[in-house]
């Protein structure tokens, strides 16, 4: 049998963007249950658009249901949450079975939306470098909300 290999740097994953604002696109949602499985990662897929060197590299967040930043998040996207009958929801729907999250769908508003994000460079497992999202940007017309301004400690 053939042995299939592949080089090294190809098994490291994507080198960190510097710290910087950045243009995102968000394409949909890749949700799965915490290893508690007490809520749900909704692990937004969201690349990099507008930068000549940084282009369609993706950028992680888990954004869990339990977020603070949920509003922070649709507002980046320019889209309002959902008022529900005791409190808010992200616009749209995830469609798929209740109890199987990493079959859902997102139907809704935010998808191919271009938001603003503050990006930086954090330590990682084993000391690597890797980016977080510091801050989502609103983009809704006359918000009045308080949004976060450091997400990462």
């Amino acid at each position: 049998m053939a042995k299939v290999t592949v080089p090294r740097s190809q098994v490291e994953g994507f080198k960190p963007v510097e710290g910087s604002i950045y243009d995102v696109r968000l394409d949909g949602f890749d949700p799965k249950f915490t290893k508690k499985g007490d809520s749900i990662n909704l692990r937004p897929k969201m690349v990099i658009v507008n930068h000549a060197e940084h282009n369609d590299q993706r950028l992680f967040d888990n954004l869990n249901t339990g977020a603070w930043y949920l509003q922070d998040f649709a507002h980046c996207f320019g889209c309002e949450m959902e008022v529900t009958g005791d409190g808010l929801a992200l616009p749209g729907e995830f469609q798929g079975p209740d109890d199987q999250p990493t079959q859902w769908t997102y139907v809704g508003p935010l998808l191919g939306r271009v938001g603003k994000v503050r990006v930086i460079v954090t330590q990682g497992q084993g000391g690597k470098d890797q980016n977080a999202i510091d801050q989502f940007y609103c983009q809704v017309p006359g918000c009045h909300e308080k949004h976060s301004t450091k997400l990462t400690k």
